[in-house]
């Protein structure tokens, strides 16, 4: 007696939905995970502007002021040499210490204002950040949105 094997596949109707499954799924995820790049990117150049921040920070400390701040601080709109690295295209140090950081093309071109306050009975420095357009809300910490 010899024993027959069977070969049992997917049939067609089978592999249309399971790829018809994919499919719908990868609509949804893609530009989802498309978004959280660009999230990431744009947090990336948050951390990029730590070190004028910091330079911000030492400025109003020693003079206990805003006022002034940023005056002797180095951007790219003096030197544009200076690079913070990443997805941050330029920035710019205003006199009263407000960075003004400015991304690539892959973080859409955002801008985004860091804006210090001091407050001189605790000797904190706290910074405030804003986008300059509501349409990058969903690309920024919350912190940060309009």
């Amino acid at each position: 007696m010899q024993r027959q094997t069977i070969f049992q596949a997917f049939s067609l109707t089978e592999m249309l939905a399971v790829i018809s499954i994919i499919g719908i799924l990868s609509v949804i995820t893609i530009p989802s995970m498309q978004r959280l790049v660009v999230q990431a990117k744009v947090s990336d150049m948050l951390n990029a502007a730590t070190t004028v921040k910091t330079q911000v920070a030492q400025s109003i400390a020693s003079t206990e002021d805003v006022t002034d701040s940023g005056a002797l601080i180095p951007d790219t709109d003096s030197d544009p040499s200076l690079r913070l690295g990443g997805n941050v295209a330029s920035y710019s140090v205003s006199n009263n210490g407000v960075i003004t950081l400015t991304g690539t093309t892959e973080v859409r071109n955002i801008i985004i204002t860091l804006t210090p306050t001091y407050d001189i009975t605790l000797g904190i420095i706290s910074w405030n950040c804003a986008v300059t357009d509501a349409s990058f809300n969903s690309l920024v910490p919350s912190n940060c949105q309009l």
